[in-house]
């Protein structure tokens, strides 16, 4: 069962970000998800230190969402006793989570400018979401339902976080105004580890698929500029030709070269985007044998084999 402990804490005197509507988009996402009696979801209000140091101690959450205000001075608000904001130091808030490492292994800051102040970080036991930047509220509301509705349907935390960034991305909203992920090493080797069982062997890593495909889309944007710069020329150099020694230039080097060259650009670029193609077919593989309970030395090595393979395709291969 895993549980997640939702705060909602917006103190007399700061802006009203009707917290109510997030915890409802989130409720509503874990009702609609497969996996619902997986989850307990619990939700306090106008908390105190004192309350969440009462609330960590007895349900013990899996997943620590604060939803409220920052500043960039790097300060989480809390309520005080009288419902007045309370500033928490956000660096010295994360070093008295890694009291409960034993069972919270993602912390979800919901506020703005709540990774200010935390680069210096050692020893991070959790995931920690949160935001650099001031964050518009539907937003923020917007990101968190779509984190949930993954992680409620079988996702990790970072696979949750990734697609709820995607989402938020495609409504262009500017890269500043995205929620960041600091992923906990401690945590990535673990999953690692219970995913591999007793593999020595390594699966490639999704960062590695994703520079796969970001490498071959810079190519493809590369020969494109130079395919327009030479056309550019060509184009100069014909125009001279017809004018000056009707054509006889063009006819040498039509008879010169092979047929093959003429089609080359074009062999290169499908290649590329094949290899684009079959690098994302690799990424939902990798998914696919992440949600087995153990892999073997023989499966991995061979999906590893698979995808540098395809990293190693040469251009040779498509001159014929």
């Amino acid at each position: 069962m895993i549980k997640i402990l939702f705060i909602k804490v917006n103190p007399i005197g700061t802006k009203n970000l009707r917290l109510g509507n997030e915890e409802n988009e989130i409720r509503n996402a874990l009702q609609a998800s497969t996996n619902r009696d997986d989850f307990e979801f619990h939700t306090r209000d106008a908390v105190t230190i004192e309350d969440l140091h009462r609330d960590l101690e007895q349900i013990k959450p899996n997943i620590l969402h604060i939803s409220g205000h920052g500043n960039k001075e790097g300060v989480l608000f809390f309520n005080d006793s009288e419902g007045y904001k309370k500033e928490i130091n956000v660096l010295e808030f994360c070093d008295y989570l890694n009291n409960y490492k034993a069972h919270v292994t993602c912390v979800f800051l919901n506020a703005c400018f709540s990774l200010n102040g935390i680069d210096t970080l050692e020893k991070q036991h959790a995931h920690i979401i949160g935001m650099r930047d001031e964050i518009p509220n539907d937003t923020a509301v917007k990101f968190a339902k779509a984190f949930y509705t993954s992680h409620f349907n079988g996702k990790s935390v970072e696979e949750s976080f990734n697609t709820a960034k995607s989402i938020v991305r495609m409504d262009d909203y500017d890269e500043d105004l995205i929620p960041k992920l600091l992923a906990s090493e401690h945590l990535i080797k673990k999953d690692d580890d219970d995913k591999l069982g007793e593999s020595k062997l390594r699966l490639i890593s999704e960062a590695e698929i994703e520079n796969a495909k970001t490498e071959s889309k810079q190519n493809i944007k590369e020969f494109t500029i130079w395919m327009i710069v030479l056309g550019t020329i060509a184009v100069i150099g014909t125009i001279f030709s017809i004018i000056y020694d009707q054509g006889k230039f063009l006819t040498t080097v039509s008879s010169a070269g092979p047929t093959s060259i003429i089609f080359f650009p074009f062999r290169w670029r499908m290649t590329e985007k094949e290899c684009i193609n079959a690098i994302a077919e690799m990424g939902i593989r990798r998914l696919q044998f992440l949600e087995r309970p153990q892999l073997t030395d023989s499966e991995i090595e061979t999906f590893n084999k698979q995808f540098f393979k395809i990293r190693e395709l040469k251009l040779k291969r498509w001159i014929k």
